[in-house]
């Protein structure tokens, strides 16, 4: 096949890029607003108390237990769409409630990415500024005891909430198990399972996290 003239090249490759860009901004666009008037109306209908200036893209799936507690800030922002989201194949963000008794709180503008919070019976809470990877999981019960015969029982007792703190960075593809505490400033590594607290500003990784170094 003969090589084409360097014109050609630079014009087709011009052409592709304008292209590419018109697209993803018209498409982005009109996912941001569709997506956003939707989880508001979906919010509202289902008595979640959100704040000023949410923007999604994509699926926020809200599965909420009636009479539990489920907030967001202000400036709350989550991806649930795999063509927004830059680094992962991301289902739709999920946040669910099993129990009267189960809170999740989300303080300002924090950011889920393809997340999954589950919640039956106590407090899941994060702080301002936080940001989660995608495909991450939150979880304050492990849904069953640990000995064989309990675990044809569901027992509430056995589950410990889970607070994770300000500006914290939680890379993609990690699980945070209940009765986790993960302090302020701190980065949690890309597959890490947590199963223990975190110091504030520094650096865990692994399955299960440990400490790599302090910030």
């Amino acid at each position: 096949m003969p090589d084409l003239p360097a014109n050609e090249v630079r014009n087709r490759r011009i052409s592709e890029i304008v292209s590419y860009r018109l697209y993803h901004l018209i498409y982005h666009r009109l996912l941001l607003h569709y997506s956003t008037a939707v989880f508001k109306l979906k919010s509202k209908f289902k008595g979640v108390d959100v704040g000023e200036n949410p923007t999604v893209w994509g699926r926020c799936d809200i599965i909420k237990y009636p009479g539990s507690i489920v907030q967001m800030g202000d400036g709350f922002h989550c991806v649930g769409n795999r063509i927004r989201s830059s680094a992962a194949p991301v289902q739709a963000v999920r946040i669910k409630t099993f129990s009267l008794e189960a809170t999740v709180i989300l303080g300002h503008r924090v950011g889920l990415n393809g997340t999954s919070i589950t919640c039956r019976s106590k407090t899941i809470q994060i702080g301002d500024d936080t940001k989660i990877g995608p495909d991450c999981l939150i979880t304050d019960t492990d849904f069953h005891g640990l000995e064989p015969g309990e675990r044809l029982q569901s027992f509430f007792e056995n589950d410990k909430s889970v607070e994770v703190g300000r500006n914290v960075w939680i890379g993609m593809r990690c699980i945070i198990l209940k009765g986790v505490t993960i302090g302020e400033n701190a980065i949690i590594g890309a597959g890490s399972v947590v199963t223990k607290d975190v110091e504030p500003n520094s650096i865990y990784a692994g399955n299960p996290a440990r400490l790599i170094r302090k910030l």
